[in-house]
């Protein structure tokens, strides 16, 4: 008897653990940090988390010592992914050939709860066409322009 009770208990752990994980790999969000090498130990980190139809908009800098948060419609989430998902792979690999001292360091990271891509890059506004980031460029500044931040203290 016992046998049979332990294992109902464990069927129906394994039952609420299974169906508990529903749903989270349907959320997104999108992280973008940049840093000055002018302003040493300087991070601008915005955060954006899809929630149902809108989205949780995060940003910290620690130099101008921010750290606030709002809500974004979900139209506005969703253009910013759509440029991140139109970023190509290859083009990335070309714009690593570039580097420098001075500049910005982006970095891009988006997915959802257990899948997450990164990109790094080092001056996106320089040589923009030639390195072809023009659409990982655009993506930075919507994101700073969503989170009401002037991109040209940046770019």
């Amino acid at each position: 008897m016992i046998k049979y009770f332990i294992a109902l208990l464990l069927l129906i752990f394994s039952i609420t653990n299974v169906f508990s994980q529903e749903g989270e790999g349907d959320s997104y969000s999108v992280e973008f940090q940049i840093s000055k090498a002018k302003i040493r130990g300087h991070l601008l980190k915005i955060l954006i988390t899809e929630v149902d139809s809108t989205a949780i908009l995060k940003v910290f800098d620690n130099y101008k010592d921010i750290d606030t948060t709002f809500t974004i419609p979900a139209d506005m989430f969703d253009q910013i992914m759509n440029l991140v998902r139109k970023i190509d792979i290859d083009d990335l690999f070309l714009a690593m050939k570039t580097t420098g001292f001075d500049g910005t360091k982006c970095i891009l990271i988006f997915g959802n709860y257990q899948n997450k891509l990164t990109y790094q890059i080092w001056s996106p506004n320089y040589l923009t066409k030639e390195r072809k980031l023009k659409t990982f460029l655009k993506a930075c500044e919507l994101i700073l322009k969503i989170a009401g931040i002037n991109e040209d203290q940046y770019f």
